[in-house]
């Protein structure tokens, strides 16, 4: 039972590496796509972890959410990398599972 959990994890993370490496461009759309509110109540929140941006938002009248991904600069400078340190991860995943 646990492999396939582990195994539901390396493919996940297989494609999000995949994604960045080879198109690092769609880093924008996935931002929109985790930042679009459901009806009209926010789900999650992708921020830039810019210092003082949540009281940024509470000034703007946003919803301000407990639990956010803090998105660093590094990954919009570096998609490339982050890519394949994910696809690092989703091999060490499978080779966890391989045994």
């Amino acid at each position: 039972m646990i492999d396939y959990l582990i195994l539901t994890v390396a493919i996940s993370l297989l494609i999000s590496g995949l994604l960045m490496v080879f198109f690092p461009k769609t880093l924008p759309r996935v931002e929109q796509t985790l930042n679009r509110p459901v009806g009209e109540r926010s789900v999650m929140a992708l921020r830039a972890g810019i210092p003082g941006e949540k009281e940024i938002e509470a000034i703007l009248n946003r919803p301000v959410l407990r639990r956010a991904i803090y998105w660093d600069q590094w990954i919009r400078r570096q998609p490339r990398a982050v890519g394949v340190l994910l696809l690092a991860a989703a091999t060490l995943c499978m080779a966890v599972v391989a045994g």
